[in-house]
């Protein structure tokens, strides 16, 4: 009997290949997320892999922790908008991580769906 994808019921979203600029830092939990980029603390550069509504694969030179968080700023180019997105860390490896998002504000949604529908012109608004 075939081994089926473990991953392939726990995506509610179609991912998109893309490469996206962003800026990231781990954080202990939630509440800290709004502190983060008001106190211009140090952030990491790097890219998304994948993209959908509900999350992403990152570009990392670490490990991340798994279950942990981290507030991002993702660049919509080439609009010079950046979405800000809390997100927990749902697998990682030395080169990339997988995160889910906690729920985003409606107008950043709105960004993402559109900017996604550029890319991919098959992505919905209730994909």
């Amino acid at each position: 009997m075939p081994q089926e994808n473990r991953f392939s019921d726990k995506r509610a979203g179609r991912r998109v290949l893309t490469r996206i600029p962003l800026r990231y830092r781990e954080i202990a939990d939630e509440k800290e997320a709004d502190t983060i980029f008001k106190h211009n603390l140090s952030t990491k550069i790097s890219h998304s892999v994948d993209v959908s509504l509900t999350g992403m694969c990152i570009a990392t030179e670490e490990t991340l922790k798994v279950g942990g968080f981290l507030r991002l700023h993702i660049y919509l180019i080439p609009r010079f908008y950046f979405i800000s997105a809390t997100a927990n860390v749902v697998w990682a490896n030395p080169e990339r991580a997988g995160i889910r998002f906690l729920p985003l504000k409606d107008g950043e949604v709105k960004a993402l769906i559109e900017y996604l529908g550029k890319i991919d012109t098959g992505m919905k608004k209730d994909d």
